[in-house]
C-alpha cells in the first residue's frame, strides 16, 4: 500500500479541534492493524503542508470516532 493514499483515499478524515487542520487517517496492515495519521494544514493560498505523521493507536481511533472528531469514509 502507497503512503499516498492516506491522502487521496483516507478512510478517516477529521478537525483538529486545537487548530482547525485537517486530519487524513488510514489503516495499514503491518504486522497487527496499524492506523497512520497525517496532519494537513492548509494555507491562506491554498497550499496543502502535511504537519505530522505519525502510527496511532486502535483503542485511540475508536476513541475519536466515538467522540465524532473522526468520520468513516469507509462503508
Amino acid at each position: 500500500m502507497s503512503a499516498s493514499l492516506i491522502l487521496t483515499e483516507p478512510e478517516y478524515v477529521g478537525v483538529n479541534p486545537s487548530d482547525q487542520s485537517l486530519e487524513y487517517v488510514r489503516a495499514f496492515q503491518i504486522d497487527e492493524h496499524e492506523y497512520v495519521k497525517v496532519a494537513v494544514r492548509v494555507s491562506l493560498s491554498g497550499t496543502y503542508y502535511a504537519r505530522t505523521l505519525y502510527v496511532l493507536n486502535p483503542t485511540r481511533v475508536h476513541n475519536f470516532i466515538q467522540r465524532g472528531t473522526l468520520k468513516c469514509l469507509t462503508v
